[in-house]
């Protein structure tokens, strides 16, 4: 079985790590790269097709692709349900950290009026229910994830206007922690729960998720931050020229990592979304970058630096998980 991952996932952070391999560049001694390539597979910097159609930044990760020996793919999608869509939310606060509430949200305006009066008259009540939001995992490991034990704390329905979702380091650290942790479940299953996990901690590197907004340039932000990323590769015409590139971007995490080794002593995934969303906080009040996000817009220096804190935190929750 070869597993090939779909965007950031893997196509950037698992190619880093075997150019950083490669290059024995150094790393936090804590951190065992041979562990995490063991589970997820090697020769990753051969497969250029993929890397040239997946090289996707933070928030953009969709699907975990397993190739099995047939030929066949296992594809792990995110169904886009949206009570899923806000668990991805992690805002510091007051020492803290809240998940995403629709009455705080200032982004929404007038809409957020619009929702409560629309929520009231037709949706007062949402039952959850763990089955439809499966994302290719058993209802045994659904029924037990925060979102489901939430709801079941608050009698198995919920009121949405007012409601505070659980958090993107809660979220993806059951599935880092627990689910990708435990050696009982299949590698399959590990693995695509390693995938889940690390979407989050991406989020938690991405402006609008950590200022708790849905609109104010959300998507335009994104999309501008994957457009500056993939213009880092010039559209690299052969594996060579794509080598050259990944030697740059392994040296600059080799780097932030060997600078920022207090990111590789957390002992959880869940701490390192934490991690993420008091570093994208702190990076939201420098250089106008909170006002440039508003407006939907980042430049390329600094897109280097959410995108390398992205791989970096990535690699370290792959060691923490495998």
């Amino acid at each position: 079985m070869r597993i090939t991952h779909h965007r950031l996932i893997g196509l950037n952070t698992l190619m880093v790590i075997e150019m950083i391999k490669q290059k024995d560049l150094p790393i936090p001694e804590n951190i065992n790269l041979d562990k995490i390539l063991d589970v997820l597979g090697r020769q990753q910097r051969d497969n250029r097709k993929r890397f040239k159609n997946y090289l996707g930044a933070p928030d953009l990760v969709m699907d975990v692709y397993i190739e099995m020996p047939f030929g066949m793919d296992d594809k792990y999608e995110f169904c886009g349900h949206s009570l899923s869509a806000f668990q991805h939310f992690i805002i510091p606060q007051n020492g803290k950290y809240r998940g995403y509430n629709w009455d705080y949200d200032d982004s929404l305006a007038v809409l957020e009026e619009l929702g409560d009066i629309l929520m009231t008259m037709f949706s007062t009540d949402v039952k959850y229910d763990p089955t439809v939001e499966e994302y290719g995992f058993s209802p045994e490991i659904m029924v037990k994830s925060p979102m489901s034990l939430l709801i079941d704390r608050l009698g198995g329905n919920v009121d949405l206007d007012d409601f505070e979702f659980p958090t993107a380091a809660e979220v993806g650290g059951y599935y880092g922690d627990v689910v990708a942790k435990d050696k009982n479940h299949s590698i399959i299953t590990r693995i695509k729960a390693a995938g889940f996990s690390l979407h989050f901690v991406m989020d938690a590197c991405c402006a609008h998720h950590v200022m708790g907004y849905l609109l104010n340039g959300h998507s335009e932000w994104e999309a501008h931050l994957e457009s500056n990323w993939r213009s880092r590769f010039d559209n690299p015409k052969d594996q060579k020229q794509l080598n050259k590139k990944f030697e740059i971007i392994a040296k600059e995490i080799s780097d932030y990592l060997m600078e920022n080794q207090e990111l590789s002593k957390l002992k959880s995934v869940k701490e390192v979304i934490e991690s993420n969303a008091e570093f994208t906080n702190k990076w939201l009040k420098t250089n106008n970058n909170r006002e440039m996000a508003m407006r939907g817009k980042i430049n390329r220096h600094e897109t280097k630096k959410i995108c390398n804190r992205a791989i970096a935190s990535c690699i370290v929750s792959l060691n923490l998980m495998f």
